[in-house]
């Protein structure tokens, strides 16, 4: 009789109404989940890349992929072209390497202000036509002199600057056809068509020298390897908006590391 009397069982009522209460807060969740899916979907329609801007994307990569194509070949093959063609011991060819390396690392700082004040894709291409311009000037000469050893001193020069003129505004030029909102994506397009060119270069241009029989193929090799590319990058009409900040492409650049 106390027990009956003093203890109270739980109001039923309360139950219900707590399931009730449970059951609408789990559909409202749900349906807040798909307006948030619905907005998101609607959101990556809207950014979606137009026919020009997919057009650009793969001529920009296309152009990446032939750019370092030539600039790897010359890096991995130009200590054995320098001792067959040009008669250079090994450290004779390193030192004549460190000047394209040191004009590489004197061009970084004009190089990104050029592609600001005249765009990035004229930089690019004023680069590419350096670049061709230094290996054609030493053919001619070599084709008809038969000694053009100081034109591969200015070749060097010349192309290490061109170099950096190209490599500094190609990232950022890739980035800005995605925009803000795909910078990740797009940084791993960019690293996908260098990274292949590495990968492919060594194997095609071993073919190139098997079949030809001397490295001096090499310096045919890379200046077609740049005209591709040039042709590929005159292709490309978007990436010049400027809404990539320098710190988003720096961030972009240490996913390399």
């Amino acid at each position: 009789l106390v027990v009956a009397f003093f203890v109270k069982e739980p109001d039923s009522r309360l139950k219900v109404q707590m399931q009730a209460n449970m059951e609408n807060d789990a559909k409202a969740k749900r349906k807040a989940e798909k307006e948030a899916a619905k907005k998101e979907k609607e959101r990556l329609k809207a950014i979606k890349l137009s026919k020009g801007e997919r057009v650009s994307l793969i001529c920009m990569l296309a152009g990446l992929f032939f750019l370092f194509c030539g600039a790897n070949a010359i890096q991995t093959f130009f200590a054995l072209f320098a001792a067959e063609i040009l008669g250079k011991s090994s450290g004779e060819a390193t030192s004549m390497l460190t000047i394209f390396a040191v004009s590489t690392a004197i061009g970084a700082i004009p190089a990104g202000l050029l592609g600001r004040k005249f765009g990035r894709k004229k930089t690019i291409v004023s680069g590419l036509l350096m670049f061709i311009t230094a290996f054609v000037v030493y053919l001619v000469v070599d084709a008809t002199t038969g000694n053009a050893l100081t034109l591969v001193y200015v070749a060097l020069v010349v192309g290490g600057f061109a170099n950096m003129l190209i490599t500094v505004n190609t990232l950022p030029l890739v980035l800005e056809i995605g925009g803000l909102d795909k910078v990740g994506t797009f940084t791993g397009y960019y690293y996908t068509a260098t990274f292949s060119a590495q990968i492919a270069t060594p194997i095609v241009y071993g073919i190139v020298r098997m079949l030809t029989g001397t490295y001096g193929s090499l310096f045919y090799y890379c200046p077609i390897c740049f005209v591709l590319s040039l042709l590929c990058i005159l292709f490309v009409k978007h990436g010049e908006s400027e809404e990539i900040t320098e710190d988003i492409i720096k961030e972009a650049r240490l996913a390399d590391d």
